[in-house]
């Protein structure tokens, strides 16, 4: 009978690992493009980034390292043995199992607690895995109070990867309807949150650590540095999405200002932006856009940096015409169509 000795602060809720999420509209995560009754940014977010492959092998070990840290659980197996075991989000298996198995020798088994996925990864080689990941001591012992492992997070690539990791362990993302936005990582360990923020301030995201509930939370509030959050760890249809969510509440105090008129033009001028920044985007994810003239990539990169701008404020911006911007910003559109 398998025997948990190590809990991290997800674990410790195994089954609930959803519990700190904050539920938004239907119609914001609709569309992001999923199918979302009951689904959170949170749960959307995670699912978005698992879609992105990982650019090198170290990054590997970065990535599994934050989620073994923040959310996985080490056990005693039968005959002296270890395994570990981390939340099984969609996705995640395909990642680590072919890496594990042929580095390692590592299998990676499914099971299901309380209804929720849980990956067990198990084999001779689990601690020399384990070890590298900076669970595990150079001697074989614990390092359940240690935070990151200098050695995992030694490139910008693999900082990105263990940020994405711990996202993806216990990350949780809100948007809160009058207060902006909130993005944090909830841990257990001081040094593990003491870490996490240093590494994030290494790339220019600056977050604060506060104790709550027996854990610490490293939370960043500012919707810049969220951005750059996000955008670190491979998020960016979140990021336009809430950049656009930025736009509308804009729009929504200028409403209150401006007369009938202006508030018209203001609101087809957003509409119009967000579906030529989405389009921007699958464009530029598939590689097309790359296949366009200087000066409408120029141009897409205009209206990514200025989606609230209008066509003539973008004109000024390209050194173009009015109808020269509009006609090559609603070809990018039907491109996508």
């Amino acid at each position: 009978m398998a025997r948990t000795i190590y809990n991290s602060s997800i674990t410790r809720n195994i089954g609930a690992f959803g519990r700190y999420e904050s539920l938004v509209s239907t119609r914001y995560l609709t569309t992001l493009g999923y199918n979302t009754t009951l689904m959170s940014i949170t749960a959307s977010t995670k699912k978005e980034i698992l879609t992105k492959r990982l650019p090198d092998e170290c990054c590997y070990l970065a990535f599994l390292s934050a989620v073994v840290h923040s959310a996985g659980s080490l056990v005693n197996v039968g005959g002296g043995g270890l395994a570990a075991e981390i939340p099984g989000h969609d996705g995640l298996k395909d990642i680590i199992a072919p890496y594990v198995s042929r580095l390692y020798e590592v299998s990676v088994a499914e099971r299901k607690v309380s209804g929720k996925s849980i990956l067990r990864l198990s084999g001779d080689r689990i601690r020399e895995l384990l070890s590298d990941l900076g669970i595990l001591s150079a001697m074989g012992t614990l390092n359940i109070a240690g935070g990151i492992d200098k050695y995992v997070v030694m490139t910008e690539c693999c900082i990105s990867a263990y940020a994405k990791g711990a996202f993806l362990g216990t990350g949780s993302l809100s948007i809160i309807k009058k207060g902006g936005y909130h993005l944090q990582f909830r841990v257990t360990k001081r040094d593990l949150a003491t870490d996490l923020a240093h590494l994030l301030a290494q790339v220019g995201i600056l977050s604060r650590i506060i104790e709550r509930e027996g854990g610490y939370l490293v939370y960043i509030k500012d919707s810049q540095n969220i951005s750059d959050a996000l955008a670190l760890i491979g998020a960016e249809r979140t990021v336009l999405h809430l950049h656009n969510n930025i736009i509308e509440r804009e729009v929504s105090r200028a409403c209150n200002r401006d007369n009938n008129c202006e508030m018209a033009n203001l609101t087809k001028t957003i509409s119009k932006s967000v579906v030529q920044c989405d389009a921007i985007s699958k464009l530029t994810e598939s590689g097309v856009i790359e296949t366009q003239s200087d000066d409408v990539q120029a141009l897409a990169r205009l209206r990514v940096d200025n989606p609230e701008s209008s066509y003539g404020e973008l004109a000024s911006l390209a050194n173009m015409s009015k109808s020269a911007v509009k006609y090559k910003l609603d070809k990018l559109v039907r491109m996508t169509v």
